[in-house]
């Protein structure tokens, strides 16, 4: 038992303090493997062994052996597409991977981020000289084609910095509400959350097979209401027979006008409406405009309702 907490606080203390196993050992005066073989509870560390570890990690050697874990165990952990769901009372921590990781699943997400702004902030000033070229050719249509593109990255990336949340880490006093939908080509667990005034959007890929057990554990730990169970085939086929609709009309357009505008202006005209239904997200999507403020903390009021009524 002693060798497992010592194995379990040699690497939980490492870990606090920011240290590798390379690193540790160097301090210690100890070679890779021995740091190695403690942390999986293979050897019995020799006392000067033991001292030295206690000595980097700044702990006596006797808390080092009666070490407890202060870490927090999740009550449940569910899997979606790419991403954990680690469920605690008051938090919800997303990870890519089943162990939490904050510092390297934080990073991760502002590396994605960072990268998908840097393509949005290339283009807006790319199709923005683009249009004006072509206006000062006199070619409308083509500069009102890359104009409407580049409004359209613009709002995308307004969209992703002040609506998108890259947090690992939510209070479950922040969460709006939990859906479960199903898009054109994917089914999502949609979580919102208020965050610096604004609702934002946490949205995660769920697998065929995994929708079922997710709603299933949700429903049970009553962390999803049955009215946001939204997986609605019809209406899904619907959005798939106006895309195609959508498709062949552009189509018979290149095929009965190929020399002449109204297909870039067609799609143009697209666009734009795209670029409105973003405008009207991030509006919906603002604490004085959204009335699902109201509902902050549905989760525990939902819960606190439920204990009321076993009392009564």
């Amino acid at each position: 038992m002693e060798n497992q907490n010592l194995a379990q606080g040699v690497k939980e203390l490492r870990k606090r303090k920011a240290l590798s196993q390379d690193e540790l050992a160097k301090s210690a005066g100890l070679s890779l493997r021995t740091v190695q073989r403690v942390e999986n509870g293979e050897t019995i560390a020799t006392g000067e062994t033991l001292k030295r570890l206690a000595a980097v990690l700044e702990v006596t050697p006797n808390e080092l052996l009666e070490f407890v874990s202060e870490k927090e165990v999740p009550k449940m952990v569910l899997k979606t597409k790419h991403e954990y769901i680690h469920f605690f009372n008051d938090k919800l921590v997303f990870s890519k991977t089943p162990e939490i990781n904050l510092v390297e699943d934080y990073g991760k997400s502002v590396t994605y981020v960072f990268s998908t702004l840097m393509v949005m902030l290339i283009f807006i000033p790319l199709f923005t000289a683009t249009g004006i070229y072509f206006y000062s050719v006199g070619n409308i249509a083509l500069a009102l084609f890359s104009g409407t593109y580049a409004f359209f990255y613009l709002m995308s990336a307004l969209n992703t910095i002040l609506f998108g949340s890259g947090k690992p880490v939510v209070d479950i006093a922040d969460i709006t509400s939990i859906i479960i939908e199903k898009k054109l080509f994917h089914n999502i667990i949609n979580i919102s959350i208020l965050e610096s005034g604004k609702i934002k959007q946490r949205v995660l890929v769920l697998e065929k097979e995994q929708i079922q057990p997710i709603i299933e554990t949700l429903l049970e730990e009553k962390l999803l209401d049955e009215k946001d169970i939204k997986i609605n085939r019809k209406s899904e086929s619907i959005k798939f027979s106006l895309f195609c609709i959508y498709f062949i009309t552009i189509s018979l357009f290149g095929f009965f006008f190929p020399k002449r505008s109204y297909l870039i202006i067609f799609i143009s005209g697209i666009l734009l409406v795209m670029c409105l239904k973003l405008i009207v997200d991030m509006l919906r999507n603002s604490v004085f405009l959204n009335s699902n403020i109201r509902t902050k903390g549905f989760l525990e009021n939902a819960r606190t309702g439920l204990d009321n009524q076993l009392v009564k």
